[in-house]
């Protein structure tokens, strides 16, 4: 099996949603011709609607000769999308898989010079799901594909996703790791933990997202956007001494001193049950996620496979 040595070349995203927005706001923030040779992103539309709401997420960094150049496509201009693609990235929701792969996308893929990989986002479809798919429509032959599960998060778009891959085999990893590295954090897990991983990594920003509110909210002798900034850049602090190695427990050790005012916010938490809520919240998070694939994992099972059309 060939391995993809490059850095990019060419990149398509099918159904460019939240997602797949930040994903593009990312590597359009990334790119300079010195530093990697990614040739171009064509993303595409359902309407032309999506497609204004694309080009106004890009204006301002990506218009001059130095930018990423950015193709935006609408309507049924999948299969011309995907044409001599490196990488294909499906944006879509779990229940557009099949108004995505069509017959005449998987033949353009199949067609390309190279072996294209094809990286799923769709919430719960895993690899062996996105692989019935491909298949079925492909009328059960081989295909030259590589399939690649990614969960980034919409972090992606300031270039700070923590994105969790898994693939069933080293081919292809190279070349995705590298396009995933110009929009955060990377790391490779194995398939059957990439339920809990989405819950951690991508859902738990809104859960992060939360506490800031609170906490930002929480007083009045401050204006809600200093409050904001402050306690996110504490937050940004409590991160940065977690990735350096040091452990929760010493964290609030050093902050928390016996009979201090942080004592007493923490007797607070822990009376209110905060750990066990936010538990419960990651746990709750991960089995739902586990249930949005079944929608795909019973079309391709059914007569016709992926070309049943997925109710919206």
């Amino acid at each position: 099996m060939a391995e993809h040595t490059d850095n990019g070349g060419k990149i398509a995203i099918l159904g460019c949603g939240k997602l797949g927005i930040a994903i593009l706001q990312g590597l359009a923030k990334s790119y300079s011709k010195s530093s990697h040779n990614l040739d171009h992103v064509v993303v595409t539309a359902k309407t032309s609607a999506g497609a204004k709401r694309i080009q106004k997420s890009i204006n301002g960094f990506a218009t001059t000769q130095e930018s990423l150049r950015v193709e935006i496509h609408t309507g049924d201009e999948n299969s011309l999308a995907v044409q001599d693609a490196v990488v294909v990235i499906l944006g879509c929701k779990p229940n557009a898989l099949s108004e995505i792969l069509t017959p005449k996308v998987v033949r353009a893929i199949e067609q390309n010079e190279k072996r294209t990989i094809l990286v799923n986002l769709a919430g719960g479809v895993t690899l062996a799901d996105l692989a019935r798919v491909y298949r079925s429509v492909r009328g059960d032959q081989e295909h030259r594909a590589f399939i690649v599960r990614a969960i980034p998060n919409i972090a992606a778009s300031v270039r700070q996703s923590a994105t969790v891959l898994s693939s069933w085999t080293e081919d292809g990893r190279e070349a995705v790791q590298r396009v995933f590295d110009l929009i955060g954090h990377t790391e490779w897990v194995a398939e059957e933990q990439m339920f809990a991983a989405s819950a951690l990594g991508a859902s738990s920003l809104a859960f992060h997202a939360i506490i800031l509110r609170a906490v930002a909210g929480s007083l009045s002798e401050m204006s809600s956007a200093d409050a904001l900034r402050l306690c996110a850049r504490a937050m940004l602090g409590t991160a940065a001494l977690v990735l350096a190695g040091e452990s929760l427990d010493a964290i609030i050790d050093k902050v928390a001193t016996r009979g201090g005012s942080t004592e007493a916010g923490l007797h607070i938490l822990k009376t209110h049950g905060v750990e066990d809520s936010f538990l419960a919240a990651i746990r709750a998070t991960t089995q739902a996620t586990g249930t949005m694939g079944k929608t795909v994992s019973r079309l391709s099972d059914q007569p016709g496979g992926a070309n049943v059309r997925c109710a919206e």
